[in-house]
């Protein structure tokens, strides 16, 4: 399994003057794609910053996305950070300056001269077009498999992204059925229901909400969800969650987060 890390970019977040909703949204996209986050980083807007936050990620992780700082004024250094981190010139995109100028022009106006510094790519990156503003996304390929995504901040502008970019390319390259789903244990304390199932818990996640304990599970197919289930030992619907989840291979249904227990 390949687990992730989110760096969200912003002085605005590490001062406390906004609230980092990208990482909370990040974590359970990249969750139900398969990718666990390990690590959410933010950092302010420095380039230094960036880029140590970019190599430690690399250091660690086999997928990093990172959000915000791609805009046009001088503060947005996150082409600058990823490119001086990663050893690569910055190159001009004609495709990606035409697709500004005639933004601008479709809404009557004439882009700034700043405007072309979002033009800029790292060499060799993948230009994600982004259909709701000037700022492309970028996919970098690395050396040990590793994927690096480069995303505008505008939720607007992310989530689209995200959903319509980012998600299908990890889908394709990891290929299957991905499953992912929630166990809910009702009336026992997270004391008691560690003890019930000797820690045999599902899967890389867990985590306690109200006392209810919140296992969720991601993996590759039914067999191995089976063999993953089976380890709850002091859970008793182990069956009816099994058969839950055949049906729901059968429905096609796999990538969509349900309750079935």
């Amino acid at each position: 399994m390949s687990f992730a890390e989110t760096i969200t970019v912003g002085s605005e977040l590490v001062r406390g003057q906004s609230v980092d909703t990208h990482s909370a949204y990040l974590g359970g996209e990249l969750l139900r794609a398969g990718h666990p986050v390990r690590f959410q980083v933010s950092v302010g807007d420095s380039a230094d910053d960036i880029a140590a936050a970019l190599k430690q990620a690399l250091a660690r992780t086999q997928l990093i996305v990172i959000t915000g700082g791609l805009g046009p004024t001088l503060d947005d250094l996150s082409r600058e950070a990823t490119a001086a981190a990663l050893g690569l010139p910055l190159v001009e995109d004609p495709a990606v300056w035409q697709a500004i100028q005639d933004r601008f022009k479709a809404a009557g106006r004439a882009p700034s001269p700043n405007n072309r510094r979002q033009a800029q790519v790292p060499q060799g990156a993948t230009v994600l077009p982004n259909p709701n503003g000037t700022a492309p996304g970028l996919r970098l390929d690395l050396e040990g498999g590793k994927s690096l995504f480069l995303l505008p901040g505008p939720p607007s502008e992310l989530k689209p992204m995200v959903r319509d970019q980012v998600l299908p390319w990890l889908q394709a390259r990891r290929g299957g059925h991905q499953v992912v789903h929630r166990l809910l244990s009702y009336g026992i304390g997270e004391s008691g229901e560690e003890a019930q199932s000797r820690g045999d818990y599902v899967g890389n996640v867990k985590r306690w909400r109200s006392g209810n304990m919140v296992v969720r599970w991601v993996g590759a197919g039914i067999r191995e969800a089976s063999r993953s289930f089976r380890k709850l030992r002091g859970y008793q619907e182990i069956p009816r969650l099994l058969a839950a989840l055949k049906t729901l291979v059968k429905q096609g249904e796999l990538d969509t987060e349900k309750k079935v227990a």
